[in-house]
């Protein structure tokens, strides 16, 4: 359903030269300032498609309005709205929703990860042979290891965090 509804932008690579941007990119990113301005009219914003808004308060909010665009614009439906808070050069809290599988990956420094309200883990598996792993690059190929590349870091680093992974390779 999502294939052929979105277009891309006149900016239709972003500065690296490889990501496409869509007009909805900068449509989630743009609501998001407008409610955290609202809510938090102090607080800096930093984002992938606007200017950078300085903090007067010590908080800034960081926000990838799609991470997964690629895949977005596939009609691949595994991609995330990515959402930070940062106190002063310290990150306290993070959310990352998947809104078509509606799930709500959040935590807070001192007071664990959730999933929808419900308190997660990481995996708890001991033998690596039986360990699946994300990886966002090629480097992994060669070595012995079950792992997968899903288009959405985000998204592999909350499964990391609720146990669906056992880990995550960035290259």
């Amino acid at each position: 359903k999502l294939r052929g509804k979105f277009k891309l932008n006149n900016k239709s690579k972003k500065e690296n030269g490889f990501d496409p941007v869509t007009n909805i990119d900068k449509a989630i990113e743009f609501f998001l300032r407008k409610e955290i301005k609202k809510k938090f009219p102090k607080d800096g914003i930093v984002g992938e498609e606007f200017k950078t808004k300085k903090s007067k308060s010590g908080f800034s909010w960081i926000i990838d309005p799609i991470d997964g665009t690629s895949n977005f614009l596939h009609g691949i439906p595994h991609f995330a709205i990515s959402i930070a808070l940062k106190s002063n050069n310290e990150i306290v809290s993070g959310l990352i929703y998947d809104p078509i599988k509606d799930e709500m990956f959040y935590a807070e420094k001192n007071n664990g990860s959730y999933l929808n309200n419900k308190r997660i883990r990481v995996s708890n598996r001991k033998e690596i042979s039986k360990c699946l792993f994300a990886t966002n690059g090629k480097k992994f190929k060669n070595v012995n290891l079950s792992t997968r590349k899903s288009g959405s870091a985000a998204l592999d680093m909350a499964y990391v965090a609720s146990g669906r992974y056992d880990g995550y390779f960035q290259e």
